[in-house]
């Protein structure tokens, strides 16, 4: 999810020249809100009502991704943290379709180390006893 915000704000949209902080402490604090928000989709992800939702690993990291991407960009949105200062509604619609695809990114991710390394382990350790 840091690398894909690193390319849209970053190459895409060259937000990150406009900073009024240095870069390097820009990314040491986004490389910790990824790491938060990577815990979030994690703990959304083990939630009882979204494993009722699907029981696709994949697909229920993909939808934890997207409704915290949703949610995430709601508080960013409401709280004024953006990197534009004059947003149009276009604007508005494209950011909050990045934000949810990029956390969606990010949810198959969480998805793909449960199948493979958590729910895999945990069944290993299962068997141990």
């Amino acid at each position: 999810m840091f690398a894909l915000s690193y390319v849209w704000h970053g190459v895409l949209l060259n937000d990150l020249k406009m900073l009024s902080i240095p870069l390097p402490l820009f990314l040491l604090f986004a490389s910790i809100a990824y790491l938060l928000i990577g815990a979030l989709i994690s703990k959304v992800y083990t939630i009882e009502y979204f494993k009722n939702i699907s029981k696709q690993l994949f697909v229920r990291g993909l939808l934890c991704g997207a409704v915290c991407g949703f949610v995430i960009f709601i508080i960013a949105f409401v709280t004024g943290i953006s990197f534009a200062k004059n947003s149009t509604s276009t604007f508005i619609l494209v950011d909050m379709t990045w934000q949810i695809i990029e956390q969606a990114i990010g949810g198959f991710a969480v998805g793909v180390v449960h199948a493979f390394v958590w729910d895999d382990s945990m069944m290993r350790a299962e068997d141990m006893d």
